[in-house]
């Protein structure tokens, strides 16, 4: 405990073992500055059932690692990417200015009965298959901040959020996104989402790849939820949200125009 880990150089973790690059268990108050994460299968860095723990300015590239024979395969492999660059199943976490590149998620918030009250700030996703997954459980996943996150390219999902309970994301910009920038659903097993606390998306800009890109906003089966200030473009479907949300002065604007109006003239 109370422990501060600061300029690691991180790779190549056990291939025949789930290991992480790096992980901080069962620990409290642990600050870990400005390392790099390199050559893993599963997590660059993950944080288990651990509370307090601040993880500022690092960066989590698997770099394709390979499986050996033998050796561990991660169930949820897709074309050759590791599982994610940053693990958060920990209390009153803290990841901010951290970068993920090239893993199937980014940023995950486990499903297990931690994840609570974390925030992540102002980190960039840069070419993933999700770049932030927030996922709850029965007994974890409530109180989680997002803050000021990019999602540059993302494969599949910019932000995939599961039966969130008091999530907030604000300040975002999901950029080229090739499939959904924001996914919010309820996943079964979870509590029922239906009269909960409500869970809020505000200042956000999701952006799509024009050629293939499917939806900007997805939403199914939430209680209570709202959308304010957002804008998505470049979208073949830009809403599509289930009643029961609140959207607030909503745009579908070219963010590459700026400030520029045109107008025209009544007859």
């Amino acid at each position: 405990n109370a422990v501060k880990l600061k300029r690691l150089l991180v790779w190549k973790n056990n291939r025949f073992s789930s290991a992480a690059a790096a992980r901080i268990g069962t620990s409290s108050n642990v600050h870990v500055e400005e390392s790099e994460f390199y050559d893993f299968l599963r997590v660059g860095l993950s944080v288990w059932e651990s509370t307090n723990t601040t993880v500022s300015r690092c960066y989590a590239n698997g770099r394709g690692r390979e499986i050996i024979d033998g050796g561990n395969v991660p169930t949820d492999r897709i074309a050759g990417r590791s599982e994610q660059g940053f693990f958060d199943n920990g209390n009153d976490s803290l990841f901010e200015n951290c970068i993920s590149e090239g893993q199937r998620i980014g940023f995950y918030g486990a499903e297990h009965t931690f994840s609570n009250d974390g925030q992540f700030i102002g980190n960039i996703s840069v070419r993933e298959h999700r770049g932030m997954a927030l996922i709850t459980s029965p007994g974890g996943g409530f109180r989680n901040t997002d803050r000021d996150f990019v999602a540059y390219e993302p494969v599949d999902i910019g932000v995939q959020w599961a039966s969130p309970h008091e999530t907030h994301c604000d300040g975002c910009t999901l950029f080229r996104t090739k499939n959904l920038g924001f996914l919010i659903y309820h996943k079964p097993g979870s509590p029922a989402p239906f009269g909960l606390n409500t869970s809020a998306i505000s200042r956000t800009l999701a952006l799509g790849d024009v050629l293939n890109a499917d939806g900007g906003f997805r939403v199914r089966d939430q209680g209570s939820f709202s959308l304010s200030d957002v804008n998505v473009f470049g979208f073949a479907t830009p809403w599509d949200i289930q009643d029961g949300g609140l959207v607030v002065r909503p745009r579908m604007t070219d963010p590459q125009l700026g400030e520029c109006a045109i107008l025209i003239p009544e007859p």
